[in-house]
């Protein structure tokens, strides 16, 4: 069996909505923003879905609000989603984390580019400018030390 070069070492888009207070996360404007991050960095990089998991983007496709709001309110109909939706979320649910495992080293001659390109839909990805947005994981931070 094979796995991801990037399964050990996963990057990290955090949005930050705390500006808007507790409770940001469960609305349905964070979920189509969470969901717009993941589905722009599937179509500028050579990430597939099965490599980002997000609060609206858990299986590889777009969970809606209502959906994960139904997950989260009947938990034992739901199967793993609560779990991993609590796990994505700080205590106050202000903000959340996309996980990325690159198929690619994290470490390795692409993650230059790649960091070139999540920041640019980070940038100028047409997201809402309520939330903050931050790329993070140690191979990131090797990019802007080098």
């Amino acid at each position: 069996s094979t796995f991801p070069l990037g399964l050990m070492d996963p990057l990290y888009v955090i949005i930050d909505a705390s500006s808007l207070g507790p409770n940001a996360v469960k609305t349905e404007a964070f979920f189509n923003t969470s969901a717009k991050i993941a589905e722009l960095i599937i179509e500028r990089s050579e990430v597939s879905s099965s490599e980002i998991t997000a609060v609206s983007y858990p299986n590889g496709a777009y969970l809606s609000w209502a959906a994960a709001s139904f997950a989260l309110s009947n938990p034992s109909l739901s199967g793993p989603y609560p779990a991993y939706f609590n796990s994505s979320t700080n205590e106050d649910f202000s903000a959340a984390l996309i996980t990325i495992s690159t198929p690619f080293s994290p470490f390795g001659d692409k993650m230059k580019g790649f960091t070139k390109t999540v920041r640019g839909v980070l940038n100028d990805g047409g997201l809402p400018g309520e939330y903050q947005y931050y790329f993070a994981g140690a191979a990131v931070w090797m990019v802007d030390v080098t």
